[in-house]
């Protein structure tokens, strides 16, 4: 159980962390599309962290526990949420105001979130927790995916934009 706090407590600070860069990314773009698709990420890691203080605090106190955990009335109560949000017109990406790094911090970001969620699967013993972590990294390597699309469409454009075509 220690370890399983331990890993709760992580994946917390780290939901908290991608939630404030992506409002901070929605904050610095001038494009209405990039800004939505980025408070929409922030909106989703808050979703995250939200499950897992309340796991973290089920665990915690036994006179909490419930029979469910707050993802699992989530998937059953919604339809699952559709980890593709980064969904730009090439208007958009041709007009992001957002640097090539923002992106390339995303990237990096979400391939972390996908490890780390990965791991606490394997490391943890609860097959609830497994579940939510499983279902975490699959969401977040969506993000991680799209990002890297992205992220390769800007710096294409970026070292046109440079001079350096052909690359």
């Amino acid at each position: 159980m220690i370890d399983e706090l331990a890993i709760l407590k992580e994946a917390i600070i780290a939901e908290m962390k991608a939630s404030e860069f992506y409002k901070l990314a929605a904050e610095k773009s001038d494009d209405p599309e990039v800004k939505a698709a980025f408070n929409e990420l922030a909106a989703e890691e808050e979703l995250h962290m939200t499950w897992l203080k309340e796991i973290y605090k089920n665990l915690v106190d036994p006179e909490k526990k419930t029979t469910e955990f707050a993802f699992e009335t989530f998937l059953n109560d919604k339809a699952k949420k559709d980890p593709n949000v980064l969904k730009f017109s090439e208007k958009a990406l041709a007009s992001a105001t957002i640097s090539v790094a923002v992106y390339g911090i995303a990237v990096n970001m979400e391939k972390n979130a996908v490890e780390f969620y990965q791991n606490a699967a394997a490391r943890t013993l609860d097959p609830r927790l497994q579940r939510l972590f499983n279902m975490l990294a699959e969401w977040e390597t969506g993000h991680a995916e799209q990002f890297s699309a992205v992220y390769e469409t800007m710096m294409d454009s970026w070292w046109d934009d440079q001079g350096f075509a052909p690359y």
